[in-house]
């Protein structure tokens, strides 16, 4: 019978002893993410790991299992729903702009434009509400026509009127629903994290 505690305890004191740049009784291994090495052998297609969580956990735990690695996989995808959710400008992914078996794309433009940096510099959090994040994702353009949030004032009552638009409205439901999605996805990757860890796989 495993005893997975104990096998735990070890792959964590290996793992620890080559984070102290110590010699652990082998060289560790385990790729440090996977995107779509584990659904790939379980065949399911670069869309459906990116759309449904349970399945893509399932794939790297059996994957974990198979290879015996040292360490727990850790996802290297983000969900696709962000992407959708915010209309994101900067990704293509698979089954959005590109085909289900696809991976996912960095669409590189220059977001932050050359003679911005002092802008940006000056008050990032502004810069990026208002500039970068509009430029980035459709669902929160309108953004790009807000007034600084310092202007506002000291008084959150006023948070009311600057957000009193259609298009404002439209930004802060884009949010509760990227954060409902978020809620579905980090909750699918803490059960992962349990069932792995009682099967004796630290979490790097």
């Amino acid at each position: 019978m495993v005893n997975t505690k104990v096998d735990y305890q070890t792959r964590l004191e290996r793992f620890n002893k080559a984070l102290r740049l110590e010699s652990p009784d082998r060289v560790l291994v385990g790729p440090s993410s996977d995107h779509f090495f584990s659904t790939r052998l379980a065949g399911i297609s670069n869309k459906d790991a990116m759309l449904e969580h349970d399945r893509r956990y399932d794939a790297m735990k059996d994957a974990l299992l198979r290879f015996d690695f040292d360490i727990a996989l850790q996802s290297g995808i983000y969900p696709a729903q962000w992407y959708s959710i915010l209309g994101a400008r900067h990704y293509q992914w698979p089954g959005g702009d590109l085909p289900d078996d696809k991976t996912f794309q960095f669409v590189e433009k220059e977001y932050l434009l050359a003679d911005e940096y002092d802008q940006f510099l000056a008050n990032p959090n502004d810069f990026s509400l208002r500039v970068l994040w509009p430029r980035m994702a459709e669902g929160l353009a309108p953004l790009s026509e807000m007034p600084p949030l310092y202007s506002i004032g000291p008084d959150p009552i006023f948070l009311g009127p600057a957000f009193a638009s259609p298009k404002n409205l439209q930004v802060l439901d884009t949010l509760k629903k990227l954060g409902e999605a978020s809620i579905a996805s980090m909750q699918a990757e803490a059960d992962y994290f349990t069932r792995v860890e009682e099967l004796g796989y630290p979490v790097s």
